[in-house]
């Protein structure tokens, strides 16, 4: 047993102080009392009672003294919050799912009170209550009053983000391995056996159920893009498609588009299969525009009616060829069908190491062994790792597949690479491995080179054309805004959250999309059976209240013998 609103010692001799003070009380004399004395047999007794001067009296009421102490105690107890530790050793983890499928009609209010009333009945000291919205955010800590959960969770609502109860859950028992643990569920869940199988015996997973969806809903469940069948570099192709939740008939609803607030004129094809409707789009412009798509809304959730991502931006690259430049080189560039030889205007400059041709451009730029130590050298941005850069470069512009021993052994010295931090972009090769004595040329790495090599120089970088909630994005090492939320992405990926639009440092976005058919469809049947918190085990009444009861009963009784004269 533990006291809730003051300390243990306190506790305790507050009830020493009442016993002790009732026990004055009952033997304290108040007042002068008239006694009528009807035979003198009981003369000295009256006189012995009615002494004018005496302060105390004997203690002749140990039953009347008992029900005072106990309605006394129950009232102490009461105010210094007396609660059970029973199950101290054990923690309680409240995981309330704040996923979009939460949104369906009232099911979070619901969850909240429930999860509020389940708490309300656990050790305070080995409570946590945990919100699965987007992120994980504790919400009740050990030691918090329930009362507290109800006033932090007033406003709150669902994110747009899918259930990710199952990795809270997981990481809830890694960060509390060891100890023994009863997790409760407050909302969806769908887990498979294997994942059951994970959960350490230490652990008891219980759910406590909450309404049903209700309502015919149809979201957007899939959004991406792919290269132009067509041909054309410039276009993609968009795939859509849209579903509905269970028992959903007729047709699906068909969605808006619009490429930076203009709408899209494009006719789609359109491919009907039971519960939804996928449309096609063939040679939308990519110029790296905001793609939107929206549902007419109405249904029964909102947060799945649109998807929002960005086109990569497929411009044509244009490129300036110097004079002595080898034809081959030329060739190359004009046969990448996202290159174009355009002198006025060039983003990037092909030419000889030395001439002032295309003057202040990144350049790829053929030199001479005789004054270049390496046959590749990249000199790149000031503020990047050079090992990085050769490792990313290496594999990125296709040198893996140049047989450089047979271009060692023809040229008489190693082929090596290297790199160099520059106020520009550069890129050199050997003019020598240029020459059609050598297989570099004819190799299929040699447009890759090229194509490649000018795509870096231009800072061409390949955009996101797929962003879903909880799908690594590409963003490399920078600081993510997400709302009022900042955080940083370290390494190459980036996984969005929620459906928001992410800002990251420089002005990028990453517009993350739900696109999550467990949100809009029905959940499916958990894998594992889990066992549900029946209604009556839900909450409780704590020891607070049940003292209260107790103590108001008592004084009842203790009305009640006083008036019947059965006490003093």
């Amino acid at each position: 047993m533990t006291f809730g609103f003051v300390p243990a010692l306190l506790g305790v001799l507050g009830l020493a102080a009442i016993a002790g003070l009732l026990y004055a009380l009952q033997r304290l004399r108040v007042r002068h009392q008239q006694v009528d004395v009807e035979t003198t047999l009981f003369w000295r007794q009256a006189i012995e009672e009615s002494r004018a001067r005496v302060l105390t009296q004997r203690f002749r009421h140990p039953w009347t003294y008992a029900l005072l102490l106990t309605i006394c105690s129950l009232l102490w107890l009461a105010f210094a919050g007396l609660r059970s530790d029973a199950g101290g050793e054990r923690d309680h983890v409240v995981l309330l799912d704040g996923s979009a499928g939460m949104a369906h009609g009232d099911r979070f209010e619901r969850a909240v009170a429930a999860a509020a009333d389940y708490a309300a009945g656990l050790p305070a000291d080995a409570r946590r209550v945990v919100l699965c919205a987007g992120r994980q955010q504790t919400i009740l800590s050990p030691g918090e009053e329930a009362l507290l959960l109800r006033r932090r969770l007033a406003g709150v609502a669902p994110a747009a983000a899918p259930n990710h109860v199952v990795d809270a859950l997981f990481g809830v028992v890694r960060a509390r391995s060891g100890r023994p643990m009863t997790v409760c569920v407050v909302g969806d869940l769908a887990m498979s056996e294997a994942e059951r199988a994970l959960l350490p015996s230490s652990v008891q997973l219980t759910r406590l159920p909450v309404a049903a969806r209700a309502g015919d809903n149809f979201g957007v469940t899939a959004l991406g893009v792919r290269p132009a069948a067509s041909g054309r570099w410039e276009a993609v192709d968009l795939l859509l498609e849209v579903r509905g939740s269970a028992g959903v008939t007729g047709d699906a609803p068909l969605p808006t588009f619009t490429l930076d607030d203009a709408p899209v004129s494009a006719t789609p094809t359109v491919e009907a299969f039971e519960g939804g409707v996928r449309l096609r789009y063939a040679d939308l412009p990519a110029k790296g525009q905001l793609l939107r798509a929206s549902l007419p809304g109405g249904d029964a959730l909102g947060l799945d009616d649109t998807a929002a991502f960005a086109l990569p931006d497929r411009t044509p690259v244009s490129v300036a060829v110097g004079p002595g430049v080898p034809a081959v080189v030329r060739q190359a560039v004009a046969s990448d069908p996202g290159l174009v030889i355009q002198q006025a205007g060039a983003r990037v400059a092909v030419r000889l190491v030395g001439a002032d041709f295309g003057d202040g451009l990144p350049a790829l730029e053929l030199s001479d062994p005789a004054g270049a130590e390496d046959a590749f050298l990249v000199f790149h941005d000031e503020d990047q790792d050079p090992s990085e850069v050769l490792d990313e470069l290496y594999t990125g512009l296709g040198l893996q597949e140049i047989d450089a021993m047979a271009a060692a052994a023809a040229l008489g010295r190693p082929v090596t690479m290297g790199a160099k931090p520059a106020p520009r972009r550069r890129l050199w090769v050997w003019r020598q491995l240029l020459a059609d004595d050598y297989d570099f040329v004819r190799s299929r790495s040699f447009p890759l080179f090229v194509g490649l090599g000018v795509r870096w120089l231009a800072g061409v970088e390949e955009s996101p054309v797929r962003v879903a909630v909880g799908e690594p994005v590409t963003v490399g090492d920078a600081e993510v805004v997400a709302g009022e939320v900042r955080g940083r992405s370290f390494g190459a990926a980036f996984s969005p959250r929620a459906a928001v639009r992410h800002g990251l440092a420089g002005g990028a976005a990453v517009h993350a999309s739900l696109l999550d058919p467990l949100a809009t469809g029905a959940l499916p049947t958990a894998a594992v059976a889990v066992p549900e918190v029946s209604e009556g085990a839900v909450g409780g009444v704590d020891l607070v209240t049940i003292l209260l009861v107790l103590a108001l009963a008592l004084l009842c009784v203790e009305w009640g013998l006083y008036r019947t004269s059965r006490i003093p």
